[in-house]
């Protein structure tokens, strides 16, 4: 199972954020972004992208360049040419509409669409609901919450019987240590 990080979530149903404004760069309006995708060349590939600011509607913006910085970009929208511009929006996600999503292989999945998947054992028995997703070297981790009490399952195969996005359901195979 692969698991693709397009977002550290979703500000709404329509759109997936893939990066987070993080501060200014310089006094000519460039901003500092942190990548919230396994794809951030669609930064150097597209020009169209939508700012979210908290409790604000959303907003188009064009990139008209971009640039590694580390482990960041710095980035100049259209139309901001000053420091103060850039500082208005430290903290907006930058985002693209669902269907901007880049395809993945089989047996993959973005991570926003697993989380909040209910998970279900081979004989129907409900288990819980998948909270979170921990991101290890070897592999990732599916926790799952129901009530107060979480158990983890590595997201190998032999535990994922199957996954359905459209219906928001998983089954699972029990892994004997649990």
């Amino acid at each position: 199972m692969d698991n693709y990080t397009d977002t550290s979530g979703i500000n709404n149903i329509n759109n997936i954020n893939i990066g987070k404004v993080t501060g200014t760069f310089g006094i000519n309006g460039e901003i500092k972004v942190k990548i919230l995708t396994d794809f951030p060349e669609r930064f150097f590939e597209e020009k169209d992208f939508i700012l979210q600011k908290e409790n604000d509607l959303p907003e188009k913006i064009i990139i008209d360049n971009a640039r590694y910085s580390g482990k960041y970009l710095i980035i100049k929208l259209n139309n901001f040419d000053n420091i103060e511009q850039s500082k208005k929006i430290i903290g907006a996600l930058i985002q693209i509409p669902r269907e901007k999503l880049k395809p993945l292989p089989d047996d993959s999945y973005y991570e926003f669409d697993i989380i909040g998947i209910h998970v279900y054992d081979e004989n129907n028995n409900f288990i819980g609901t998948i909270s979170e997703i921990i991101n290890t070297p070897n592999n990732d981790v599916y926790v799952i919450k129901k009530d107060k009490k979480e158990i983890a399952i590595p997201a190998f195969k032999k535990y994922i019987l199957k996954i359905d996005i459209k219906n928001k359901i998983m089954m699972i195979k029990m892994p004997e240590f649990i």
